[in-house]
């Protein structure tokens, strides 16, 4: 990629990842058959892999010369954009695939947190499968790869168009704990990709989300129903309505905490999914992302 007046080239080796992944299903997989005993339970947990796994990312730059402190700082800025945009491709080709949760750049001329979390994408693939949700699929990773660079070509900060605008947000999303600015990043990334106006009603959001899944009278209906939940939580946490909790957070100290991260979660759950579903919806449509225009008509006389 490019970046001031630089050429930098990335290389990362993943196979520890892949390798501790391997490990993990195939310790599922042995749970899902059972024990005949604690002694064999033990053993089966034994091969869990270890929590924290290191992999290895180089740089190589080419262009204006700049001084190696300079070099290192660009090159641990230049890795950070490359792992947002790693995380962001994958778990939209494969949904809750990819988790940076505590992950730390280290290495450069200081260390940076990676704080990316899978669990919401996790809570979306699980309600599209109990619920008679827009399912989320698992798209091929090179047509993914193949739209993302025509949506964020480069590493600038500021979106550009639509769907970069629903990305970022969906970033945003994953680098916060059960908190109701979830909500409130939703609704950035809706009125982003659907191309409504801030605050405009209902209605025009629910049409438009309608038209895009082509969807018929049955499951129109559970959208309007499940969308004007959703909404409504938006209404009550723009205007006041919504209870916000301590920044804590603790529910040691009030067990009332776990009932109002489970309001919040439950209520995003349907939102994460239907976001998750139309950025895929788009994807496979072989589009940047969607265009709306408004058509004028009338009843004739006669």
């Amino acid at each position: 990629m490019k970046v001031q007046n630089c050429t930098v080239r990335i290389e990362a080796n993943w196979m520890p990842i892949l390798r501790k992944q391997e490990k993990h299903y195939n310790v599922m997989k042995r749970l899902q058959k059972g024990a005949a005993s604690k002694a064999e339970l033990r053993s089966i947990l034994e091969g869990f892999p270890e929590r924290s796994t290191e992999i290895e990312i180089t740089t190589e730059m080419q262009g204006d010369e700049v001084s190696e402190e300079a070099a290192k700082n660009l090159a641990t800025s230049v890795i950070e954009s490359y792992l947002y945009d790693f995380f962001a491709i994958l778990n939209v080709s494969a949904p809750g695939c990819c988790d940076f949760y505590r992950g730390q750049l280290v290495g450069g001329s200081f260390e940076r947190d990676i704080p990316l979390s899978g669990f919401y994408f996790d809570i979306a693939v699980v309600g599209t499968l109990e619920k008679e949700w827009q399912q989320i699929r698992t798209l091929p990773l090179a047509q993914t790869v193949r739209w993302y660079d025509s949506v964020r070509s480069d590493i600038r900060q500021i979106p550009q168009n639509p769907m970069e605008r629903a990305l970022f947000a969906l970033l945003h999303i994953s680098k916060i704990d059960t908190d109701p600015m979830i909500v409130i990043w939703l609704f950035y990334a809706f009125e982003s990709l659907f191309q409504t106006r801030a605050g405009e009603n209902f209605s025009s959001l629910v049409q438009r989300i309608i038209l895009l899944f082509n969807l018929d009278d049955t499951q129109a209906k559970i959208v309007r129903r499940e969308f004007r939940e959703l909404y409504n939580t938006r209404s009550a946490i723009v205007h006041g309505g919504f209870e916000i909790a301590h920044p804590m957070q603790n529910e040691v100290l009030d067990k009332a905490i776990d009932d109002h991260r489970l309001r919040i979660s439950e209520t995003a759950e349907f939102g994460l999914a239907l976001l998750l579903a139309a950025i895929q919806e788009t994807i496979a449509r072989g589009w940047r992302y969607p265009i709306f225009s408004e058509r004028l008509d009338g009843s004739k006389i006669g």
